[in-house]
């Protein structure tokens, strides 16, 4: 299955980079940092499991997605690459440059840390269920049906993006919610070194954090320093947990002085 994931490819050059998104996300929601890099990588925009158009899995956690990440990566015989995750994709990113670090020559972390979370989806899976119990028949219903459970409408439109209709006339998710909702705790948990793999990912590695986000505190960030022996970290003004999209050129222009710096020393 795992060389079947719906990937868009944009782009061109003799450089990759893999992007990947959070949870409940596509392969759409980094677009801009797609169009950003189009012109000196090609760009490999990929749906995770469980989300978008790839396949849905029998279990839904971050360690198995990083393999189907790499079985695909070696299916398609793409090799190194440069890659960014935003949440989600951020764990799953950390885990297949652990796993796999022959796959992944420079990584790039947006708004997470290698730790254990507490629950904090818990209204969002609320939401989405009662969109489905209400067999909802258009966007708009779903939208009315979400607004009073979740108030952030910037949620609520985010959510929607994946939303698509039945052939029975009734709003469904693209994403895996069932199988989403039973690996949520595991998707949670904190980012481990399998065996066989490396115990640290010598490669450099960048980590951005939103100012305003409460993903990295000071505390969480100090788990970075056991996992990745190279790593550097930047935070970005008035940005939260969305900060690819709500200052995407403080984002693209970390990213690419990272990328640009042919020999890098982490600060």
């Amino acid at each position: 299955m795992a060389q079947n994931l719906n990937v868009k490819v944009t782009g061109s050059g003799e450089k990759r980079l893999v992007l990947l998104h959070g949870l409940f996300g596509s392969a759409n929601n980094l677009g801009q940092l797609a169009r950003a890099f189009k012109e000196d990588y090609v760009v490999y925009s990929v749906d995770l499991p469980d989300h978008g158009k790839s396949p849905w899995l029998p279990e839904a956690s971050v360690q198995v997605y990083a393999q189907a990440l790499a079985a695909w990566l070696a299916e398609n015989e793409i090799g190194q690459s440069r890659v960014i995750g935003h949440s989600l994709g951020g764990k799953v990113a950390m885990q297949l440059a652990l796993d796999f670090p022959s796959l992944v020559e420079r990584l790039v972390v947006l708004d997470i840390a290698p730790v254990a979370y507490c629950r904090r989806h818990d209204a969002v899976f609320g939401a989405l269920n009662a969109v489905v119990e209400a067999r909802a028949a258009s966007r708009s219903e779903a939208r009315a049906i979400m607004q009073p459970l979740l108030e952030d409408m910037r949620i609520v439109d985010f959510l929607l993006t994946s939303a698509h209709m039945s052939n029975e006339g009734c709003v469904q998710w693209r994403f895996n919610l069932s199988g989403l909702s039973m690996g949520y705790e595991s998707i949670l948990g904190a980012i481990s070194a399998r065996s066989g793999g490396a115990k640290k990912f010598s490669g450099p590695t960048l980590v951005v954090r939103g100012e305003l986000s409460d993903y990295i505190t000071d505390e969480s960030a100090r788990a970075f320093s056991q996992l990745f022996s190279s790593f550097d970290m930047v935070t970005v003004s008035g940005a939260g947990h969305w900060l690819h999209q709500e200052e995407p050129a403080a984002v693209s222009a970390a990213t690419r002085q990272f990328f640009d710096t042919e020999i890098w020393v982490p600060n």
